[in-house]
């Protein structure tokens, strides 16, 4: 099973607030067997910064721009609960790594933002064959982040810190608070999969 898509990536968490929306693309490859398939993914995708220019009480102009950019890696298993009918609903869900990247450029500095973590993928797609080993529909995902780390990268050096030490806080609200804060990329896509065998 191949199974390409692309369409639009985002996230519900102040990070993402600097793009009005990215794309992105992916790539699985799998095999179905049943009410069950088993596969492997890679994806990536972002948008380009949209921050206004700002300007300093000295009259100083800065204008930021940059990027920020997505990338799964993982493998999962998906249940299909109608057996290779025409319409064949999915959810599934995989484990893998997710990273999330924010470049910040300007005249003044240069910095980049990342986030390496674990990540539990659920997922949920629809598949209208249209031929008989050729499926087109729908797809939703979510990456929700586990553990890893948050890193600054400046002038060549790079500083981390365990997601686990960032939201410590003797106070169970603050914790659950700064952990909401980290990018959980939603994205919706329209995929193509082709069954070889």
């Amino acid at each position: 099973m191949l199974r390409a898509s692309t369409g639009l990536v985002h996230c519900a968490q102040g990070l993402c607030d600097s793009i009005p929306m990215g794309g992105m693309a992916r790539l699985d490859v799998g095999y179905r067997a049943g009410f069950y398939s088993l596969w492997a993914t890679i994806d990536g995708g972002g948008g380009r910064l949209d921050i206004p220019a700002f300007e300093d009480g000295d009259g100083l102009v800065t204008r930021i721009y940059g990027d920020l950019t997505f990338m799964q890696v993982g493998v999962g298993v998906a249940i299909h609960p109608v057996d290779l009918g025409r319409v064949d609903p999915y959810v599934g869900l995989g484990i893998g790594y997710s990273r999330a990247n924010q470049r910040f450029r300007s005249d003044q500095r240069n910095f980049d933002l990342l986030y390496r973590r674990g990540g539990v993928m659920p997922q949920v797609g629809i598949d209208v064959y249209v031929a008989r080993r050729v499926a087109v529909g729908p797809r939703a995902d979510i990456v929700l982040p586990f553990a890893g780390s948050q890193c600054v990268r400046q002038s060549g050096t790079e500083e981390c810190l365990n997601t686990v030490d960032i939201v410590d806080a003797d106070d169970a609200a603050i914790a659950r608070a700064r952990r909401r804060t980290f990018p959980r990329p939603w994205s919706a896509t329209f995929q193509v999969t082709v069954y070889v065998l």
